[in-house]
């Protein structure tokens, strides 16, 4: 059992970056709004939970909780 806290769409190509700039931006992401995951997840049959009032985390405690817990996900149309 675990809170989703973030799902990230797409991430910024750094060799496109590198070349077009000429340095490699960080901590550059790009994530989807709660909605349109829920929808998503409706669409496909996929049971969730929304829970409200979930103590909030620190930084450093929402880092150690995402490197037990992330995984990739890709969904192919």
């Amino acid at each position: 059992r675990g809170a989703l806290i973030a799902v990230v769409q797409s991430k910024l190509n750094a060799l496109a970056t590198i070349k077009y700039l000429g340095d490699l931006p960080q901590n550059v992401n790009f994530a989807i709004k709660q909605n349109v995951l829920i929808e998503f997840l409706k669409a496909n049959k996929i049971s969730y939970e929304v829970h409200e009032g979930i103590k909030k985390l620190s930084l450093v405690e929402i880092g150690r909780l995402a490197q037990r817990q992330s995984l990739r996900l890709v969904c192919f149309n």
